[in-house]
């Protein structure tokens, strides 16, 4: 495998390829990985000093949220076709930008209902795998999100970023997954809901599990809820 190659595995598999190599070999895979996680990191520190130079450093949130769904797109797809999985990705991330803002404009109940609606619709749309982690990346979205609520000028230039993050997202989803796309739509995710299946209930006691925790921190008020 070609060094380029290398740098595209994950951090599990170069391990594991460190492990059992020695020598030449283990020197080139230890030099793989700390060359991809300096790569890493440097894109992070550019990506999001970009960010908040155009949308502001009050968004900051929003710059980590799109960095870590970009990431996630690189090795994690919806599990259906191409064009539901373009307008699932932008449903996502329209919840993403517009949940957090519309929880706050109401008492601790409708926060409730406002949230568990979202995070729901989230893990409905992105967590047909649940064993990937996808769905739990896009929780942790909104609960950040959730955490640094916007109005007025902030929220709007938090949509202009969020539309930026959404592009970026889309446009990796496309060149990395679209020859690996299963045959099936959106559609066919939302009739197979049924609580018979154990991905249903997962991901119905996952959404009423973390609003429910939301909800009671902050009728309790307690410090650092999010």
């Amino acid at each position: 495998m070609s060094f380029y190659g290398l740098m595209q595995l994950g951090v599990p598999q170069l391990k594991g390829l460190l492990r059992r190599a020695g020598g030449v070999e283990r020197r080139r895979y230890l030099l793989a990985l700390l060359a991809r996680d300096g790569l890493c990191v440097a894109f992070a520190a550019a990506f999001l000093s970009a960010l908040n130079a155009l949308f502001g450093a009050e968004n900051s949130c929003a710059g980590v949220v799109c960095f870590c769904l970009l990431l996630g797109c690189r090795f994690v797809h919806f599990n259906y076709r191409l064009g539901d999985t373009a307008a699932g990705l932008a449903a996502a991330f329209a919840l993403l930008t517009l949940g957090p803002p519309l929880a706050h404009l109401g008492p601790p109940l409708f926060r409730l209902a406002v949230n568990l609606a979202c995070m729901g619709a989230l893990l409905l749309l992105t967590a047909d795998q649940p064993r990937m982690g996808n769905g739990l990346l896009y929780l942790f979205s909104y609960l950040l999100l959730y955490g640094s609520p916007a109005e007025g000028a902030v929220l709007a230039l938090r949509c202009g970023e969020m539309a930026v993050g959404f592009a970026l997202c889309a446009g990796v989803v496309w060149l990395r997954h679209r020859h690996s796309l299963p045959d099936r739509g959106l559609r066919d995710v939302v009739r197979a809901l049924s609580l018979g299946e154990a991905r249903c209930r997962w991901q119905l006691r996952t959404a009423l599990g973390v609003s429910l925790a939301v909800f009671l921190g902050e009728v309790l008020g307690l410090p650092r809820v999010m």
